[in-house]
């Protein structure tokens, strides 16, 4: 901030000199602040009820009359058949989890019907009452009103009401806090001029009160959203293939992509001209539709309620005798287009030696469109994908009057950077600049052009962009065409519905993950060489025992130590139970595999006896799940406990493995047993119990479980046994 130079500034004294400086800034601050904080530039905001407690809520609670009559206040009564699924979600929404219960005892004690409308009336009320409740308040409605009353609302002797209770404890916050200022030190320093002092201007925490909200405004519209079943501005973008299936978790856009859009001449781009900038040469196309079908019958739930074949038919080109209508959204579609057509149907001609590129959209092969993996029905969210519409154009036919005509050209050549590179490479040949072989005929120029077929119809407002037609009856133009433009007009009692598309070739379904290959072509080199590498190194490091478990295509090692049990396969699956117990290789833990033994499926291992020969444990040693013993406390006691290897986290904790009831089984002679955990681990307390997991381990390469001689006598096992078993 600049200063002033006064006559008197000429010193020998360069820290006087800074000192003045200093003083002058900060008073020339103040004076900003000071313009900008008056009263000609500030609108007055005054926040009254900042807990934002419904008045009339509280008022008619506590019965209290301040502003006239609330004895109207009289909600419905309480009832047990309030406590459904959908308020008790509801109260988890608005209020918070209410972990004791204390929210739901709110509406039963105070004889409040538990809808979605008083919870959110209630909801300051609830929170105080929950914590009334927790510093141990007396459980009655009599003892709440009046808790009310005493602490937030109390008439004085003039009959005003009062906020006693915040008085209070304002009152008791600035006793604390203001004779805390004197007991502050003062830093001092040898040369006070050269230190640096902060004085906080007007562009401080309005500022970063701005910068939140902008945030808050972007995460609620794109990300998050703010209340239930609001959709959210990105909901309304479908990334689609040519086959109208979900692309948005596949396809990849390099980074680079966002560089140009922190040009300062770019910052007041619009919402449409910056998702345009960013997928210019990806291969996507971008059309915003303002009127979208999805033909599965999901355009605003993810439920998969497919509706059938005929019925999309039906409704496309049936006969209506009443007025009707079809569901339909606006939507954004991002579309990977891939390449058209470029050669025509010329069977008939010998001379022509190219084959016809494009296919028959109702055959099954070559049909690039066409689905064969259930995977795309049972796992994908139908809502974000649509069904392929295609319909056949017989133009010609007699028995037909949807049709009226239709246009056909190859002028559909458009500026792009391949029919650039044609008139390049025609153009130096003329004119000597440069060698390049040329055809004799005109195959280089067309061969980039793409064949575009318009169609005018009977007014039919089903039909949108990303459809297809086949076009049959006409020569050489014969195929598959992809609907690309939709126009209807409307005259008098008249509608006409004209579209066009452009042929697609059997090959016209491009992969989107070869996006990422596109565009981080070097990193991905050089993860698949360690990844081959590490592959490698597995193989080498791999006994005669080990069995390999591919798992979306990365292979993973797991021994069963030689130990086979006749008719069990290993599961082709790895991870861990909801206990923390991994299989089949998960993080390098090979002695614990996921089998199907007939029916069932088991987590199997090899098992040895706690305190054995083969598994000896010190006395002194203690226990990570029953934590408090020894192995000296246990060790000769009857009960049945066993250790496994738990992978711990933030979900799963010790007190979540200590609810797992256990199922064992001994494949050799089928006897199964049921463990169901109990612990009491207070020596204090009474004779020590553990029934269950004590401890994560054992540490070893051929020790995958541990367990107590009781449990193991019972399922007739010995060291180096099988054992199956699953955690509930």
């Amino acid at each position: 901030m600049s200063v002033i130079e006064k006559k008197d500034d000429d010193s020998n004294d360069i820290d006087s000199l800074i000192g003045v400086l200093k003083l002058r800034q900060k008073k020339n601050t103040e004076n900003i602040t000071t313009d900008i904080l008056s009263s000609s530039n500030l609108i007055k905001f005054t926040l009254a009820n900042p807990k934002e407690i419904d008045a009339y809520s509280l008022y008619g609670l506590t019965k209290i009359e301040p502003y006239g009559s609330f004895t109207s206040y009289s909600p419905q009564p309480f009832s047990a058949s309030d406590l459904t699924t959908t308020n008790l979600n509801l109260i988890k929404l608005y209020i918070g989890e209410d972990i004791d219960s204390y929210y739901v005892n709110f509406f039963s004690l105070m004889d409040i019907k538990l809808t979605e409308d008083n919870i959110k009336k209630h909801r300051p009320l609830v929170h105080i009452y929950g914590g009334y409740r927790k510093a141990g308040g007396t459980n009655t409605k009599s003892a709440f009103i009046t808790y009310l009353q005493n602490s937030i609302l109390i008439k004085n002797n003039d009959g005003k009401i009062v906020a006693n209770g915040a008085e209070a404890r304002l009152a008791l916050f600035l006793n604390t806090l203001l004779p805390q200022f004197s007991k502050l030190s003062s830093t001092s320093t040898a040369n006070p001029a050269a230190s640096i002092d902060m004085f906080r201007g007007y562009n401080s925490t309005q500022t970063k009160l701005e910068l939140y909200n902008t945030f808050k405004s972007f995460n609620d519209k794109w990300t998050a959203g703010n209340s239930i079943g609001q959709r959210l501005l990105l909901e309304e973008f479908l990334f689609l293939d040519k086959a109208n299936r979900d692309i948005g978790d596949k396809f990849y856009l390099n980074i680079d992509k966002f560089t140009p859009l922190l040009d300062t001449r770019n910052s007041k781009l619009s919402l449409y001209s910056a998702i345009s900038m960013l997928i210019q040469g990806t291969g996507l196309d971008m059309r915003a539709l303002p009127a979208y079908i999805n033909f599965y019958g999901n355009n605003l739930t993810n439920k998969n309620k497919i509706t059938p074949s005929k019925k999309v038919a039906s409704t496309l080109f049936g006969t209506f005798l009443e007025v009707d209508y079809q569901e339909a959204t606006p939507k954004v579609i991002i579309q990977l287009v891939g390449q058209t057509s470029k050669r025509v149907d010329m069977s008939n001609s010998k001379a022509y030696k190219f084959n016809d590129d494009s296919f028959y959209i109702g055959g099954q092969t070559p049909n690039p469109l066409l689905i064969t993996s259930l995977d795309s029905f049972s796992q994908n969210d139908l809502s974000k994908s649509n069904r392929v519409v295609a319909f056949e154009v017989s133009f010609g036919d007699q028995n037909q009057g949807i049709f009226k005509g239709v246009t056909l050209d190859q002028t559909s050549l458009k500026n792009t950077s391949e029919s650039f590179q044609v008139l390049e490479d025609l153009s130096r040949s003329a004119s000597g600049a440069g060698v390049h072989n040329v055809d004799v005929s005109l195959f280089d120029y067309y061969k980039q052009a793409s064949y575009k077929c318009g169609v005018t119809a009977m007014g039919n407002v089903m039909i949108q962009p990303t459809m297809f037609f086949y076009l049959k009856n006409i020569p050489m133009f014969r195929g598959s065409y992809w609907i690309t433009e939709v126009s209807h007009q409307i005259k008098g009692n008249n509608i006409s519905t004209s579209f066009s598309g452009t042929t697609i070739p059997y090959i016209s379904l491009p992969d989107p993950k070869d996006s990422f290959v596109a565009s981080y072509r070097i990193l991905f080199d050089k993860i698949q060489a360690k990844a081959i590498a590490k592959i490698k190194q597995r193989e080498t490091n791999r006994t005669d025992t080990q069995d390999t478990v591919i798992y979306q295509k990365i292979p993973y090692i797991t021994d069963r130590q030689g130990k086979l049990v006749q008719g069990e396969t290993i599961v082709q699956d790895v991870g861990i139970n909801r206990f923390g117990v991994p299989y089949n290789g998960y993080n390098e833990t090979r002695l614990i595999q996921k089998i199907k033994n007939g029916n069932e499926e088991w987590l199997r291992t090899v098992v040895y006896k706690m305190g054995g020969e083969k598994y000896p444990i010190d006395d002194d040693q203690g226990f990570n799940i029953a934590n408090g013993i020894r192995w000296s406390d246990i060790k000769s006691t009857d009960y049945k406990f066993f250790n496994v290897y738990f992978q711990l986290s933030k979900s799963i904790t010790v007190d979540v493995i200590k609810t797992a009831k256990t199922t064992f089984k001994n494949p050799k002679n089928s006897k199964a047993l049921t463990l169901n955990p109990s612990y009491q681990l207070d020596k204090n307390v009474g004779q020590i119990v553990v029934e269950g997991p004590i401890s994560v381990g054992p540490s070893s390469t051929t020790i995958g479980m541990g367990m107590s001689p009781k449990l193991m006598s019972e399922l007739g096992l010995y060291d180096g046994d099988v054992v199956y078993f699953k955690m509930d």
